[in-house]
């Protein structure tokens, strides 16, 4: 049996379980007619290996505009339907990249999880509470967010409000109004997490994508495009590649907001320092945790100011 990309030669094929994907930029009919021809070779594959595959599911999306209409075809000739929106591992990828379904469904989950727990447990002990928001409700908000971490405000507000309001129940922030005849918070959100020691969901986002990027400097992880330099003055240097100036309004908006732009961004934001790397061997976990600690100890001297334009990393 050979291999299911042995044999492809114009697109990149990805498999994932039982799951496959196929992808290449189209800009004429010679580029589409190689991705079909792709594709045909993919059912070769299967019918040699005696499988067929359920052309129900197949799916296809096209990103940005198109300049010409495409089809594409099963193994038995029908036609494969371009679709908004598919899910890919969790992730639902728009024909936009904008990613704000995935966003909103991901508030959508945070909020659900956060009800759960609030009707479950009548206990609002702060290390109750926390245990519920570190396991359960956070991690519905950061599956996969070094792809779809959102640069707009208003989505960063979206996501930041469920913490906001989950934060809001602890008993520890609660004082009984007389008026409304019911505990209310007190404390307004930053003294909440200071008191609590924890970030923002902006500042998490952010600190997860620095430390995915320090990942692939050391070879931790594979590169998927970031170009690293070194000089004894700047130290570590992350750059990424820019957009063709010829590119259209929406790549550009798409790449500005991507890991490629973001991650390099953060990366380099950070002092010197911690930029400066060990003599690292055989890449570990434990060189990865050591970076994360030596992070943790500079991002708490930074404000985490949730809800502004001057929360970023970035900008302070």
């Amino acid at each position: 049996m050979i291999d299911i990309n042995g044999d492809i030669e114009h697109t990149r094929l990805g498999s994932f379980a039982d799951d496959i994907r196929l992808w290449k930029n189209v800009f004429n009919v010679v580029s589409q007619d190689q991705l079909q021809r792709d594709l045909n070779t993919v059912y070769g594959w299967a019918k040699q290996n005696n499988m067929c595959f359920n052309e129900e599911k197949f799916e296809r999306i096209q990103y940005g505009p198109p300049n010409f209409e495409t089809k594409y075809q099963t193994a038995n000739g029908g036609d494969i339907t371009c679709k908004p929106s598919i899910k890919d591992l969790g992730v639902t990828f728009e024909n936009n990249l904008s990613f704000q379904s995935h966003i909103n469904n991901t508030i959508a989950k945070g909020n659900k999880i956060g009800g759960w727990c609030l009707r479950t447990f009548k206990k609002r002990t702060t290390e109750v509470m926390l245990t519920l928001l570190k396991q359960l409700v956070v991690p519905q908000l950061e599956y996969a967010s070094v792809i779809w971490s959102p640069t707009d405000q208003r989505s960063i507000n979206k996501l930041e409000s469920v913490q906001r309001m989950f934060t809001s129940k602890f008993s520890c922030f609660l004082t009984f109004d007389e008026v409304l005849q019911r505990p209310i918070c007190t404390i307004d959100y930053q003294e909440r997490m200071r008191s609590l020691k924890i970030y923002s969901l902006e500042r998490r986002r952010e600190r997860y994508i620095i430390i995915y990027t320090y990942k692939i400097i050391i070879g931790l992880v594979n590169n998927p495009g970031i170009n690293i330099t070194y000089n004894a003055r700047t130290k570590i240097h992350v750059k990424s590649k820019t957009s063709p100036a010829t590119s259209p309004a929406w790549a550009k908006r798409v790449r500005a907001s991507s890991f490629f732009v973001q991650g390099p961004r953060l990366y380099n934001s950070i002092p010197q320092h911690l930029r400066e790397l060990e003599n690292i061997v055989t890449p570990s976990k434990t060189d990865s945790d050591n970076f994360k600690a030596r992070l943790d100890k500079y991002l708490q001297t930074l404000p985490d100011i949730p809800g502004t334009s001057r929360n970023s990393i970035t900008n302070l």
